[in-house]
This record gives C-alpha cells, sequence and structure tokens, in this order.
C-alpha cells in the first residue's frame, strides 16, 4: 500500500477553519477530528530523489560509475 504523507499543522489549520463555519451538531465532529488528528503519530520523510550512474572512464580500459546525486562509486579502482 502506498503511504501518502501530509503536513500535519496544514490539516489541522483546514479543519480548525472548517469548524469555525459549523453552527451545528457537525461542529463537535470537527473538534473531536482536530483532536484525533494532532495525536496522530508523524514520521519524518525526505523528498524522493532519483539519480542515475555516469560512467567514468579511469585509464586503461577501466570503468567505473559515479551516482549523479551522491558521487558515490562503484567498479574499477586504480
Amino acid at each position: 500500500m502506498n503511504k501518502k504523507y501530509i503536513e500535519l499543522e496544514a490539516a489541522v489549520e483546514t479543519l480548525k477553519r472548517k469548524s469555525l463555519m459549523m453552527f451545528n451538531t457537525r461542529y463537535k465532529g470537527y473538534i473531536d477530528a482536530i483532536k484525533d488528528l494532532a495525536n496522530i503519530p508523524t514520521v519524518d520523510v525526505q523528498e524522493v530523489r532519483h539519480g542515475y550512474w555516469i560512467r567514468e572512464h579511469i585509464g586503461y580500459g577501466a570503468i567505473r560509475y559515479k551516482c549523479s546525486i551522491c558521487e558515490s562509486r562503484f567498479g574499477q579502482d586504480i
């Protein structure tokens, strides 16, 4: 299952704005939802980055590869 992440503060603010517009029994539902949402555990996520391998000729026919993002290398070393 793919997980989708949201910014917690933005979600809570959205529910607060909606709850201010409600003047009937749904108001309590929004307040309860805000409380529940604020108590959901959060995770830190990083942006997904997709790199590619850059082929490097290092002499005498030797080849190694370098990551376009982190510059890690693998292959033959001289």
